[in-house]
């Protein structure tokens, strides 16, 4: 929490001074108002460096803590307590340094005369346009504590979704990095050794075991350079990545991984479907619901395409008809989009729609062992056949030629 130093009047006009903790200029202010003294002067205390400032700057805020938040914001407000006092209260309980300073401002500046909406609207990297629309929603029909349920709602399944991620993503790295392990042990320790018994043997080598026989020289010699380059490469491909050519590039490469390719392409369903129903059951209309699920996505082309239905859309076709034309949606996507809208339960086909999306993705991160086993079964082979073919071939025929 900030420290400020103060000068301050008492009631006999003695002054006073020293210093406070507060979230705000405006909270220490209230604070040293309450302590019955006229501010005369406040000033931020100057922080040395020290690990708690350096943490506090570069610190995020986990979805988690966002979900608990919400949730605990929706309770107060149903059990009627005044907004300001609930972010305040929430303000002080909350350990996240970065996140409790955000909630204080918010408090501040809805105390001020600010909406929610437009308060929270000022932190983008925290409460994304899907919370912003749905709040202006709540504010507008005085459902604020629904609104912010059906947020929590949202956000506790996109948690168990990235938990799920992670969790499958668990077996194919360990056998990643138990590849990765085994070749530099060979390229370290075994190769090295076998290298004077390779060469002095007269005879041969194939083209394989001298292109390992480099590659171990030159990793042993060249480390210094080699490590360093490769964080580099790492560095100027995520830095690639970000810019609008390397992204469009990139999320083009997800989409079309084998086996990743449909599960990525599956989560991408159920982001949307459940952002797009989240967003219709709580008022938002159909236009700025397509609008807002396009950046929930999270891929250009996915979003392009939204934003194709949608002008498509404000041209006077129906909903259906503009998907239908896309190629990029799952078929049965365009099929309950037009019963939703026939039907005019949009909302509820389109949140039971995510519930299958979501059941498919889960599904499949169960199954991804057994779809990647074929896959690592021939990275193995490979890796088999490669030692063999560079390393025990010329080993056989030294034994060979000794006899």
């Amino acid at each position: 929490m900030p420290v400020f130093k103060y000068k301050a009047r008492d009631k006999s006009g003695d002054l006073k001074t020293g210093e406070i903790e507060a979230f705000s200029e405006d909270v220490a202010v209230d604070i040293l108002a309450e302590k019955g003294v006229v501010v005369t002067g406040l000033v931020p205390k100057e922080e040395g460096f020290t690990l708690k400032r350096l943490y506090r700057k570069y610190s995020g805020i986990s979805l988690k803590t966002l979900m608990i938040f919400l949730k605990q914001f929706s309770v107060m407000v149903n059990a009627g307590l005044p907004i300001v006092e609930s972010l305040k209260t929430l303000a002080e309980e909350e350990t996240n340094i970065k996140f409790a300073e955000i909630i204080a401002d918010i408090a501040r500046k809805v105390e001020a005369g600010e909406s929610l909406a437009s308060s929270m609207e000022k932190y983008p990297e925290t409460f994304s346009p899907v919370h912003v629309n749905m709040m202006k929603v709540g504010e507008t029909s005085g459902k604020i504590d629904e609104v912010l349920l059906k947020i929590t709602e949202q956000l506790e399944r996109e948690n168990d979704l990235r938990t799920k991620i992670k969790g499958a993503m668990i077996y194919p790295s360990f056998i990643l990095v138990t590849l990765v392990a085994v070749a530099l042990l060979m390229f370290l320790f075994v190769i090295p050794r076998l290298k004077p018994l390779l060469e002095g043997a007269g005879i041969k080598l194939p083209f394989l075991t001298k292109v390992l026989i480099f590659m171990s020289a030159a990793l042993i010699n060249w480390w210094w350079i080699i490590i360093p380059l490769i964080i580099l490469s790492i560095f100027i491909l995520r830095f690639y990545i970000k810019t609008s050519e390397g992204r469009e590039i990139w999320e083009n490469v997800k989409i079309r991984l084998p086996v990743f390719g449909v599960i990525i392409k599956k989560i991408y369903m159920a982001r949307f479907t459940r952002t797009f129903a989240t967003l219709m059951s709580g008022g938002v209309n159909v236009l700025q619901a397509l609008e807002i699920s396009s950046d929930a996505i999270g891929n250009v082309h996915y979003k392009r395409e939204i934003i194709k239905i949608s002008q498509d859309v404000k041209n006077g076709a129906s909903l259906g008809e503009a998907f239908k034309k896309s190629e990029r949606f799952f078929r049965i996507v365009k099929k309950m989009m037009k019963v939703g809208e026939s039907t005019g339960t949009l909302d509820t086909t389109i949140g039971k729609l995510a519930v299958f999306f979501e059941s498919e993705v889960e599904n499949t991160l169960n199954n991804l062992s057994k779809l990647l086993e074929p896959i690592l079964i021939i990275i193995m082979g490979i890796s088999v056949a490669l030692v063999a073919s560079s390393v025990i071939m010329p080993l056989y025929d030294i034994t060979k030629a000794i006899k």
